[in-house]
């Protein structure tokens, strides 16, 4: 048995490993090592097809960090095109063999020497358009006498094996053997990194070898993330380094499954779309209309029952439910409801959830969202011209104000604001507009100049008034808020 190099040692060489390892591209789907690959050689002048923006070429390669010699297997199942589909695959390996061209997005490569490659695809759809996509693969030096061989608690045991499937939110324990000349290397540093079915790295993790040579970690394959980076093909890969040698192996699995998304009919990218997301505000009396996404495996669920369960602020609860359609969207409306003068006791934080079962598979989403007035007067008082507060004026001397509203909703909105002044006997002293302001999201102060106090205005307490509107009322313009008012002084 070899003794374990020192820690530090072992661990620049794992950073200087994982370092190169990060730069290499997506991994997304399972690749099939018994598909035929179909492939044709073209000469390096044959024609370019159209370049387009339509087609969206994707590849992963497993191993992640293959050795010299050892076969790597191409993947581009991922690729696809918005006007039609994909019909060949062009890939360049980058060490100077010839282009390949196949029909099966399965490729095969052997390199022969160690070395950084950048691998070139370029995916064709039947419209003749194409787009290229490139990686950098980095080949490693077949090591002599050290070994490591991921795994997990349900295989995968061997270079570059596949392990079983899993569930969203299942546990993974993955596990690293490092060996010499067949001989457990204990105390020895693993470098783990765990990558989503978009090539995303979820994790990177290291541990320590025990005495039977196995290094240990594990993690929780999220549900509270968008499906893309759930459904589909994992990869885990370990890095370490004995006798001066950098040593590699890699698992890949497949997570499939139910889930849920549940949103509203806002603008994105406030709709709440995606896992447990916010959706944007209500307004009094607007309908909210609830949309829940089912998919399995990504695929679209039809015609299955959707429950939907909707709560108030203070606790009021209703139920629905309807069937997906054959996009897997199942629908329900309601409208806020408007209880008079006990209305605003609605306002606040409303929570809605989603929940379907497929196959005895249960998976639900969950969304909130802000009900009140969308724009709304928090404060309003009489200034001077500096914008200090002041609350008598007199005959011939201008008001000044400060409005502060609040947006609560996630978008800028377009409001008008008005304001009028009143004297002691409820004459209209004075208005003016404010018309087509951008009012952006939270808190918003304006602050307002010019209104005269005429000479004939009556002396004594006056009152002012400000609303906010839509639109002005003579273009169908309706209130967003109550209006605020603030009394003042006229002196002699």
């Amino acid at each position: 048995m070899i003794s374990s190099s020192s820690n530090l040692e072992g661990e620049m060489v794992i950073q200087k490993a994982v370092t190169v390892a990060l730069i290499l591209g997506l991994i997304s789907t399972l690749f099939s090592m018994n598909t035929a690959s179909g492939s044709v050689f073209l000469p390096s002048d044959s024609p370019p097809s159209i370049q387009s923006d339509a087609v969206k070429p994707s590849f992963f390669f497993v191993p992640v960090l293959p050795y010299e010699n050892v076969t790597v297997s191409f993947d581009a199942s991922a690729s696809k095109s918005d006007n039609g589909f994909i019909v060949s695959y062009r890939w360049n390996f980058g060490d100077g063999t010839p282009e390949v061209v196949e029909t099966d997005p399965i490729a095969y490569h052997n390199f022969t020497s160690n070395g950084d490659y950048q691998v070139t695809l370029t995916a064709t759809d039947n419209m003749g358009q194409s787009s290229l996509v490139s990686q950098l693969i980095a080949e490693l030096p077949y090591p002599m006498g050290p070994w490591i061989d991921v795994y997990t608690s349900r295989g995968g045991v061997g270079l570059s094996q596949p392990d079983g499937e899993y569930a969203p939110g299942a546990r993974v324990d993955l596990y690293a053997l490092v060996t010499y000349n067949t001989d457990p290397v204990a105390f020895k540093m693993v470098a783990f990194e765990v990558r989503d079915p978009t090539g995303a790295t979820l994790l990177i993790r290291s541990a320590e070898t025990n005495l039977d040579g196995v290094a240990e970690m594990n993690f929780v394959i999220p549900t509270a993330v968008p499906p893309e980076h759930v459904i589909g093909t994992w990869v885990a890969f370990a890095v370490s380094s004995v006798s001066e040698q950098t040593i590699s192996d890699t698992v890949y699995f497949r997570v499939r499954g139910l889930m849920i998304d549940v949103y509203t009919q806002q603008p994105d990218p406030y709709s709440g779309k995606g896992p447990h997301q916010p959706s944007d505000a209500f307004g009094p009396q607007e309908e909210v209309i609830l949309y829940a996404y089912v998919t399995f495996d990504l695929e679209p669920v039809a015609f299955k029952m959707v429950a939907f369960e909707v709560r108030d602020p203070l606790g009021g609860t209703f139920y629905r439910e309807n069937n997906t359609d054959e996009n897997g969207i199942a629908t329900v409306r309601f409208r806020i409801p408007w209880q008079g003068m006990e209305a605003e006791q609605l306002f606040g934080t409303w929570h809605i959830r989603a929940w379907v079962e497929v196959i005895g598979d249960v998976a639900e989403d969950t969304l909130t969202f802000l009900f009140g007035w969308i724009i709304e007067t928090r404060e309003f008082k009489t200034v001077d011209a500096a914008g200090q507060s002041k609350t008598n004026f007199m005959r011939g001397e201008h008001i000044f104000f400060n409005i502060t509203v609040f947006n609560i909703s996630y978008f800028s909105k377009i409001a008008s604001f008005t304001i009028v002044a009143y004297d002691l006997t409820g004459v209209p002293i004075g208005h003016m507009i404010l018309r087509g302001w951008l009012v952006p999201s939270g808190s918003f102060k304006i602050f307002i100049v010019d209104l005269l106090i005429p000479q004939w205005a009556m002396l004594g307490s006056g009152l002012v008034f400000t609303n906010a509107y839509t639109e002005l009322p003579q273009n169908n313009g309706v209130p967003y808020c109550p209006e605020k008012s603030v009394p003042f002084m006229i002196n002699p």
